[in-house]
């Protein structure tokens, strides 16, 4: 179409537009229809030309009719589907009647939206007085109408930002709608740009006046939301506001303090922003306005809590530390010491070690606190000051005052280091050095002081050649008690190797550095391995060099060397650390070839890879050193399994494989030392059974040739190259077998051969007998193996659940062997059934239940209930009277007490862990405590009460106990009592003993105590029963000590009191809450009337006055003891008749003592 024929066109639709628009009541179908057209991709009306062709009468005319078709549809609506008006009319032509009214109102903002959009737009009254309603109707539409009230807010803001008249009375309601918008959950930056737009907006509104109320309150909100925290125009309109109005400054102020508490450490940052920018622009009252809520965050910093796991002290200066930061800007540093003065130097001087603190800590963050326009005198005296102030720190007797000054000292000097006189400078590094470095009252400060340290190396090179004459003065730091100090002296060596002036060999030799290797945590071990790696694995240089360093480790700290290569692929890549493990193979080959060379029964074919190398070399002569180079080889494959695991290394795990399968068998024909064979089979395990085959076949040949003790370290390695090969099934057959054999008799071992005839009959055939003895005990240490090592254990329960199926029947009949054991009173015949076997036996049979019940996703243990009734059946009864003699006399009737002993241990040993991993159903812990009542009640309840204790404890503290479970509730006091019943007697009958026995039980018996007194607000019966218990055998205690006369009036601690009293009290005073009942339990004592005569009120009153002496944590003792005061009185008035000379005088001591208490 020509654009001759699109200006006719346009024409034509302009007149008929205005057409529609002349009639009296002009037609909204006819406008809604023009609407559609310009919606329309395909049409040709643009309603933007038309409106530009229209000349100042027609937008007069055009914006009358729109008027009267704009106040007809917003006044009459709707604009929701549930408006009055509708509810006659069906679902379906109530959204025709909605979507139609709502789309003529959209036009017309469309129109609108047109006309102000123009260069210079023409602005009718008809067209001021739409915009007004639009604006007014904003609040009153549904929520359901976003997109309208959308339309309507923008046209406001247009309106606005075109600055047309009556813009005042047409933005309020859509600024209302931006920020309402922003603050919605998910909020998008552009709503935060939108509202930053119109900030100008809000200076036109009165924040004293009633009506804003709803206004601040959205403002009050913007300023805790992290949409407008985490956009930068977001904090810039937050900057904005506090420069609104004096009083809503403290508004914003306010609110920003409720929220310092919880915010995070990024918000913080963001708050320090708002406050020093809103400071930055302001002037006049706002400035000093702003000032006044800085002086009082920095009150608050220095006076705010120090304790929880978040306080409040380190929120509030992280944000005054984005203040701070900007002291190079003009102005600051006067603001800072103005507002420090009154409030700073007097904090440092304070008893509060809390408020000292962070005092110090914003001395430190904000130094130096100086006026740049003061005379020069003034400045001096000004910085000597805050350093003297600093001196003052190192000394003061708080440990963290201490760290905090170390801190600021090294930051101050590794930043200020020419403003500070040189002598000043070194006088605060040598007494860092010298005297902070050595606080033994502290790990925190000596850690405080190589960090330190590490940030002056970092941040002044000038202090490089003063550092390098003091730090050889730190060198024995390297072996401080403390992790945490010795992993800080660590990370300073390794900086001060990127020291050119200073070399860390010079602080630290180099023997001190290897032998903190062999024996450090691997955190620290890993670090001084980096801070050597290059000299030990010089990777740059030739292999000769790479060689001669890993031998001189190996030769001069062999336990330093396995840790060394145990960590060194931490510092290289995998390609290096295989190509070293290639060339150590290599050259240990060399040796082996050379080696074999001599050998007369050597064949050419072993030897046709051998070079020629130096005759100065090592010869396989060396065993240490083969050792420690095999070990080498391979601790660097087990510390890189992981990595060659993944998918883009099998070139190098396949490189690796294909050299040590050639090399391995000459390895084995070479070394036979314990050392070298015991790392050439852990070479094995990462290699294919069938790339080693004379190796691999005789595994099983050498576990069945090993008797019992040998060491894990021995047979381990074989069965875990077993378990790499998928032949963990034939260590599983050998344990099978030689169970059998000690579980099943003699016969066993001829069963197991009839057992594998064929169908066809017996026929006759050769017969070896096997050399090997069983080795009973072995088997089970194999399988404590299996299940100890990962592979092990998933390769065994992945592939040979039957095998292991069958182990556990086996092992099911150590129960009636133990029965057998206790019936005979003697250790059993079979010579492989001694009591060890039996117990290890148990326990594993236990183990091996509860692995198998897992893999089969069984909900609890099942089998150990059996093992529970067992226990309480067959075990529990040999405990009641082991001392009575029987055929085989004393000696053997004590040794099967002894036995039954060990075996309930056993027993409470597996079901404490199965506690611990939360294995045991409700009703199992019960049992269990059923079980330890039944123990505690039997003649051997003292030998026990370690065990008991301890499983008491793990019950307690793992059970969920609801109050719906009333068992459980009345079981653990039951229990608690036996325990407490059983400390009475231990204490009278095994006075030598009990100390040591009791301080066993400690530490479970006050994990019994807290968890059970935390459950008194569900049931305050049995938590106080259960004090009533402790009460009385304490009182007991002390009442017998007070009738046989013994000095414990005297007592000043709690430590000093008799044996079971000192033990009890000690536990119970573990927090406040069972201290409390405690009292409160002696206190109904004496009320009832139950302390037994004078000596019980006197003794009761001594237990108060230790514990009032020793700090005890509750309350209420005062009043206590004007209870048993008033008790004592009242029964000396009933034996006044029989009143002699000793009670008048320990009547006098009840009262003397009474009253010391309450004064």
């Amino acid at each position: 179409m020509s654009a001759v024929e699109e200006g006719v066109e346009t024409v034509l639709h302009r007149d008929k537009f205005l057409q529609v628009l002349k009639q009296e009541a002009p037609s909204a179908d006819s406008f809604a229809n023009y609407l559609k057209l310009h919606d329309d991709r395909n049409s040709q009306l643009d309603l933007l030309e038309l409106y530009q062709t229209l000349n100042r009468r027609q937008v007069q005319q055009l914006w009358s009719s729109l008027q009267e078709v704009c106040n007809h549809h917003v006044m009459s609506g709707p604009f929701s589907e549930d408006d009055e008006q509708l509810e006659q009319l069906p679902v379906g032509e109530r959204k025709q009647v909605v979507r139609k009214t709502v789309g003529i109102v959209q036009g017309v903002i469309t129109m609108a939206t047109i006309a102000i959009s123009q260069d210079s737009p023409i602005v009718p009254d008809a067209l001021q007085d739409i915009v007004l309603v639009l604006h007014g109707i904003l609040p009153s539409l549904p929520e359901v109408a976003v997109q309208l009230k959308t339309q309507i807010s923008t046209l406001c803001e247009k309106w606005w930002l075109k600055d047309l008249s009556q813009k005042e009375n047409a933005v309020y309601n859509a600024m209302m709608f931006f920020l309402k918008q922003s603050l919605e959950y998910k909020a998008k930056g552009t709503s935060v740009k939108r509202v930053w737009g119109l900030r100008q907006v809000l200076s036109i509104f009165s924040y004293q006046d009633e009506t804003m109320e709803e206004l601040q309150q959205l403002l009050l909100l913007c300023v805790i939301n992290k949409t407008y925290l985490g956009a930068a125009e977001g904090r810039r309109f937050l900057t904005f506001l506090f420069g609104l109005h004096p009083n809503f400054t403290d508004k914003l102020h306010k609110t920003i303090k409720n929220q310092l508490p919880t915010a995070s450490k990024a918000v913080q940052k963001y708050y320090g922003e708002i406050y020093f920018n809103a400071w930055n622009i302001a002037d006049g009252l706002f400035k000093e306005k702003i000032e006044i809520c800085l002086q009082d965050l920095m009150y608050r910093a220095i006076h705010a809590d120090r304790s929880g796991p978040k306080p409040l002290s380190d929120n509030l200066q992280l944000l005054l530390s984005y203040v701070h930061q900007q002291k190079h800007k003009p102005g600051v540093d006067d603001m800072l010491y103005t507002l420090y003065k009154p409030i700073l130097w007097r904090s440092l001087k304070v008893a509060n070690p809390a408020v000292r603190t962070n005092a110090a800590l914003l001395l430190v963050d904000a130094f130096p606190l100086q006026i740049p326009d003061a005379p020069v005198e003034e400045r001096d005296q000004n910085m000597q000051k805050q350093l003297d102030i600093l001196w003052s720190l190192l000394e003061d007797p708080e440990p963290m005052l201490r760290l905090t000054a170390v801190r600021g000292v090294c930051r101050i000097v590794g930043l200020y280091w020419e403003l500070i006189p040189a002598t000043v400078v070194q006088d605060f590094l040598k007494r860092v050095i010298d005297d902070m470095a050595n606080d033994c009252n502290s790990a925190d400060v000596r850690a405080a002081v190589f960090k330190g340290i590490m940030f002056v190396l970092e941040q002044c090179p000038l202090s490089h050649p003063l550092l390098k004459t003091m730090l050889p003065r730190l060198r024995n730091h390297i072996h401080d008690k403390s992790e945490k100090v010795r992993l800080a002296f660590a990370q300073l060596l390794l900086k001060i190797k990127s020291v050119r002036a200073i070399k860390f060999w010079d602080v630290v030799p180099l023997d001190h550095i290897m032998a903190r290797i062999a024996v450090d945590k691997v955190q620290t071990a890993t670090i001084l391995v980096t801070l050597l790696f290059n000299s030990f694995v010089p990777l740059q240089k030739d292999s000769a060099k790479i060689l001669e360093r890993a031998i001189y480790l190996i030769q001069e700290n062999p336990q330093t060397a396995r840790r060394f290569f145990q960590l060194a692929p931490n510092c290289m890549a995998i390609g290096d650390t295989v190509k070293y493990m290639l060339l150590l193979c290599h050259y240990v080959w060399q040796l082996t070839l050379r080696a074999l060379a001599t050998d007369p029964n050597s064949t050419e074919e072993s030897l046709e890879e051998k070079e020629n190398i130096s005759d100065e070399d090592l010869s396989v002569a060396d065993t240490n050193t083969m050792a420690g180079l095999l070990e080498a080889m391979a601790l660097l494959w087990a510390a890189s399994t992981r990595e060659l695991s993944q998918p883009g290394n099998g070139e190098w795990k396949q490189k690796l494989r294909n050299k040590f399968a050639r090399c391995l068998p000459d390895f084995l024909k070479v070394f036979h030392d314990a050392r070298c064979h015991n790392a050439l089979v852990q070479l094995a395990c990462f290699l294919k059974a069938d790339t080693i085959p004379t190796f691999s076949c005789g595994v099983v040949s050498k576990l069945k040739g090993m008797s019992w003790p040998t060491p894990a370290l021995e047979f381990g390695p074989l069965v875990s190259c077993l378990a790499n090969w998928g032949r963990l099934g034939d260590v599983l057959e050998l344990v099978t077998e030689w169970l059998t054999i000690a579980l099943d008799g003699p016969k066993a071992q001829d069963d197991m051969g009839d057992s594998k005839e064929t169908k066809k009959g017996k026929k006759k055939r050769v017969m070896f007998v096997d050399p090997h003895q069983p080795q009973p005990m072995l088997a089970l240490d194999m399988l404590d193996y299996i299940f100890s090592e990962y592979l092990c254990r998933e390769c065994a329960l992945d592939t040979h659940t039957a095998q292991l199926s069958t182990i556990s029947h086996k092992l099911q009949g150590v129960l009636t062997c133990i029965e057998d054991r206790l019936a005979t009173g003697r250790p059993l015949t079979h010579d492989l059934l001694s009591d060890d076997f039996l117990l290890r036996a148990l326990q594993s049979y236990c183990l091996l239940q509860v692995h198998l019940q897992q893999q089969n996703e069984t909900p609890s243990c099942e089998f150990f209930s059996q093992i529970l009734d067992w226990a309480d059946q067959k075990l529990v009864p040999s405990l009641s009277h082991p001392g009575i003699e029987n055929t085989q006399g004393a000696t053997s009737t004590v040794s099967t007490g002894v036995f039954a002993v060990n075996a309930i241990q056993t027993v409470l040993q597996v079901a404490g862990d199965l506690v611990l991993l939360c294995l045991l159903s409700d009703e199992q812990s019960c049992t269990l405590l059923q079980l330890a009542g039944a123990i505690l009640s039997t003649d051997s309840a003292a030998d026990l009460l370690s065990s008991v204790c301890m499983l008491t404890c793990r019950v307690v503290d793992v059970t969920a106990v609801s109050p719906h479970d009333n068992r459980m509730q009345d079981l653990v006091p039951r229990v608690l009592e036996s325990i407490i019943q059983t400390q009475v007697y231990l204490v009278r009958k095994q006075k030598d003993a009990a100390r040591q026995r009791l301080q066993e039980t400690k530490s479970a018996f006050q994990t019994i105590i807290r968890a059970h007194v935390n459950q008194r607000s569900l049931n305050q019966n049995l938590s106080h029963d259960f004090m009533a218990t402790i009460m009385t055998a304490v009182v007991a205690e002390m009442t017998r000590a007070v009738r046989k006369g013994a000095e414990v009036g005297t007592c000043d601690r709690i430590s000093d009191l008799p044996t079971l009293s000192a033990f009890l009290l000690s536990t119970v005073n573990i927090n406040a809450a069972s201290a409390r009942l405690f009292v409160e339990e002696l206190s109904h004592c004496a009320e009832s009337g139950a302390l037994q005569g004078l000596p019980g009120h006197y003794a009761a009153l001594l237990i108060l006055n230790t514990l009032q002496k020793d700090g005890w944590r509750a309350g209420r003792l005062k009043e206590c003891a004007d209870v048993v005061q008033q008790q004592a009185q009242n029964l000396a008035g009933e034996e006044q008749e029989e009143e002699d000379s000793a009670k008048r005088k320990l009547f006098e001591e009840i009262t003397n003592l009474a009253a010391k208490i309450q004064n």
